[in-house]
């Protein structure tokens, strides 16, 4: 029964295990899952996700976001869990949906469950970008994995959909305060994760990242408020700017954001 290193388990794993693979350090957590195989003595890894989606629930995402319509997704809520204060404020991410409308022209879908405060952010963007598409609370896990196949990116806190985006290899802008995205970022997005982290574990907790565990949550509902509306926005003009910018060599653009 192989289970992680003791002093990184939690809810008293280690009673049930036997073995244990070394201590993985400060590592992301899919690094820290692919030390399992590595002690099994399969060292290679494969980062490919292949989920099968129907053609009819693809034909229905093609209608949402046609072939070449640069779009965005914004997915605005986390999980409610006690303490975790993950979600950034509402009209914040309005000001961001407008912006990315007015300025880049990109198609605003706005995804989420049915949850009150889900339904809740979803009219406060849709009040300040009224051409931004509501899906909220019609969208299955395949629907959404459909939508985010055909976006240019994904916008939204630590949550789920930011590790869906990244199995189907769309980029994502992730919104990092409570938690530390060095941890727990969208695997292959980590350079465009706007990352209040450090500030956070300062201002609220008084230490620096290196001196709190490793995992350490800031478990504080002001924290999201350090990330800046002009932070997000900025990331959204590198984003844009690096994918239709073209190959060194190459007088060709890349295709729409």
């Amino acid at each position: 029964r192989l289970g992680f290193a003791p002093e990184q388990t939690r809810d008293a794993q280690w009673w049930f295990t036997n073995l244990h693979i070394p201590n993985t350090g400060r590592r992301h957590m899919l690094d820290m899952f692919f030390a399992f195989p590595e002690f099994l003595g399969i060292p290679n890894r494969v980062l490919r996700w292949d989920i099968p989606i129907a053609d009819t629930v693809q034909a229905w995402a093609n209608k949402l976001i046609p072939d070449n319509t640069p779009a965005m997704i914004l997915s605005p809520c986390s999980n409610p869990r006690f303490r975790n204060y993950r979600n950034w404020r509402s009209d914040h991410y309005g000001a961001i949906a407008r912006y990315a409308q007015m300025r880049h022209g990109l198609r605003v879908l706005i995804t989420g469950g049915t949850s009150d405060i889900e339904v809740r952010y979803a009219q406060t963007i849709r009040r300040m970008a009224p051409d931004a598409i509501d899906l909220t609370g019609q969208t299955g896990l395949k629907e959404l994995l459909a939508l985010l196949a055909r976006a240019s990116f994904l916008l939204c806190p630590d949550s789920g959909p930011a590790h869906m985006a990244t199995a189907v290899g769309t980029p994502v802008i992730g919104l990092f305060a409570t938690t530390n995205p060095d941890r727990a970022r969208p695997y292959f997005s980590g350079e465009w994760c706007v990352n209040q982290y450090p500030e956070a574990v300062q201002r609220y907790l008084g230490k620096t990242v290196a001196e709190v565990s490793w995992g350490t949550r800031v478990r504080n509902p002001h924290a999201m408020d350090l990330i800046t509306v002009e932070a997000v926005s900025g990331m959204i003009d590198r984003l844009i700017a690096a994918k239709t910018t073209p190959p060194s060599g190459s007088s060709s653009v890349s295709g729409p954001c």
